[in-house]
């Protein structure tokens, strides 16, 4: 298999330019989606027509890619709701128990997301409340028929034991009561989108409503990526990732296919439209898309004036 090449921008190389270019520096909050080193689902095992052996998560793996991601200048890393620490446990309590040992491991922050109840909300609070280092935050993402009044009262408890509170929805379902809603308690929200424009309508109007509450809310974007070194093999690689997988990738949410200039200039439209605070990357594969964000997207975007709150204190991969 032939290696991956990333291109690489530091201080003394000009980096490529969007047409929204930043004025002065801009700060944003990028994330990075850990859950493809997650155990593959027990289900999967249908589609070659065979039952697999129970699969486990790379948990060494994790750690290190944690703590690349922080070195790299990255600010949190996340699991999602399909998380698996083995192929045969779905339980939502194995992912926050994994979520919790890498925060114990690593100085960044890690974000995992949770069913929307309140059960399993006090439970991740119980779990995540243990570690005293880095920063943890819960996600949930409602769904039709759940309580957020009983949501709010939970997100206020884990704000009391230091946890962040976020919520996970599509711009579609986003309406003026359920607006109201979330403003009250969540600390920020990763909208679903694939328009950068209907993402600055949902920012103004989310910011707008907690500033009525007398609270901050910053809202991020989920942007799938997959990189490659020229366009036709990054092309390539979707194409081969969707037929692995048997459905399009990244439907429903903003992607990029290309290069790491291609996602720069990406990431640097949304922010600079003023359509999110931060991004959180979803990596088509790990750890090859992660090297790209280390290597060569992150560098592009600190030398285009956006900076990262980098909570480890130290970006030891960046120029």
């Amino acid at each position: 298999m032939n290696a991956m090449t990333i291109q690489l921008a530091t201080r003394d190389l000009p980096a490529s330019t969007s047409s929204s270019g930043c004025e002065g520096v801009v700060e944003a909050s990028i994330g990075i989606d850990l859950t493809l080193l997650g155990a593959a689902h027990a289900n999967a095992s249908t589609s070659v027509g065979a039952v697999l052996p129970v699969g486990y998560a790379n948990f060494s793996r994790l750690v290190s890619s944690a703590c690349a991601a922080m070195r790299g200048g990255i600010d949190f890393v996340s699991l999602d709701k399909t998380f698996r620490s083995r192929s045969d446990d779905p339980r939502p309590t194995e992912a926050v128990k994994v979520a919790a040992w890498m925060l114990s491991r690593s100085e960044g922050g890690v974000s995992v997301e949770v069913p929307p109840t309140v059960g399993a909300i006090n439970a991740a609070v119980g779990i995540l409340s243990r570690s005293s280092r880095g920063r943890a935050t819960i996600a949930v993402e409602p769904v039709e028929g759940c309580d957020l009044a009983a949501i709010a009262r939970a997100a206020a408890q884990a704000r009391s034991a230091g946890i962040g509170f976020a919520v996970r929805t599509a711009a579609e379902d986003l309406t003026p009561s359920s607006i109201q809603a979330i403003a009250r308690f969540a600390d920020s929200v990763h909208l679903l989108t694939g328009d950068p424009h209907r993402a600055r309508e949902a920012r103004f109007a989310l910011r707008s409503a907690a500033a009525a509450f007398d609270r901050q809310l910053t809202l991020l974007t989920e942007i799938g990526i997959i990189v490659s070194g020229s366009m036709p093999a990054a092309r390539e690689r979707s194409l081969l990732v969707e037929t692995m997988t048997g459905r399009p990738v990244f439907d429903g949410k903003a992607s990029v296919v290309g290069t790491v200039y291609d996602v720069a200039d990406t990431v640097e439209e949304w922010i600079c439209l003023g359509a999110v605070d931060g991004i959180v990357f979803l990596p088509a594969s790990l750890p090859t898309d992660l090297a790209s964000v280390i290597r060569g997207i992150m560098p592009l975007l600190y030398a285009r004036g956006i900076d990262t709150v980098c909570p480890c204190g130290h970006r030891d991969l960046l120029p």
